[in-house]
């Protein structure tokens, strides 16, 4: 099953781990905030999903290849268009700043994506991308539940940290800065906590790049 069908058939289930998980979610969000606040638009997020972080962030666009999930991110009133990232319909250098939120380790083909997100940013523009990096304990807890048959982490591939900014750059990105946060573990109980620079155990971590 392609990462498009599990994300089509399971859009209901994965949305929910938003309110079982408030409190994380919530530190994922201000990090995003933070990046986000004064920054150049419109704002377009690649790979929205359900639309949670493009409504919470006032992003412009969310675009997303599931329908399933666009129909959640429409009942929140997010402003969605069905597409798939090899192929975003928006003109070249058109867009101020890019959201891409756990996205890139469910991509088929993610240099053809970034080869396109390439095309939309603007010279001024920015390139944010958060992942769940492969060097913390949090992408070691999602490859035992892929193992044990989740069917979002069998199709997931994580990436290191310096792996990702160097597979960005390769793009002609220009690296500005880092945030990290969910510094606890993921059976640990949630706490809320204030961005930070990345020390490599932190479970999400969020890059800016300069287009």
């Amino acid at each position: 099953m392609s990462s498009i069908e599990v994300f089509e058939r399971f859009a209901e289930k994965y949305d929910t781990w938003y309110r079982k998980n408030t409190i994380t979610a919530h530190n994922e969000l201000r990090i995003i905030k933070c990046m986000i606040k004064g920054r150049p638009r419109p704002c377009v997020e690649i790979g929205s999903g359900s639309g949670y972080f493009t409504r919470e962030v006032g992003c412009d666009l969310g675009i997303d290849p599931s329908l399933s999930m666009l129909r959640i991110a429409r009942g929140r009133g997010v402003e969605s268009v069905a597409a798939v990232g090899e192929d975003i319909p928006l003109k070249d250098k058109s867009v101020g700043t890019v959201l891409m939120i756990v996205t890139l380790c469910f991509l088929d083909n993610p240099m053809r994506v970034l080869s396109e997100i390439r095309r939309i940013v603007r010279q001024d523009g920015l390139f944010i991308v958060c992942i769940v990096p492969r060097e913390s304990w949090w992408s070691r807890f999602y490859l035992r539940l892929s193992i044990a048959g989740n069917p979002f982490y069998k199709v997931a591939r994580f990436y290191f940290v310096n792996e990702m900014v160097d597979l960005v750059k390769n793009f002609g990105f220009r690296y500005i800065r880092s945030l990290a946060t969910l510094g606890y573990r993921p059976w640990n109980r949630p706490r809320p906590e204030r961005p930070k620079s990345f020390e490599g155990k932190e479970g999400f971590v969020c890059v800016e790049f300069g287009g």
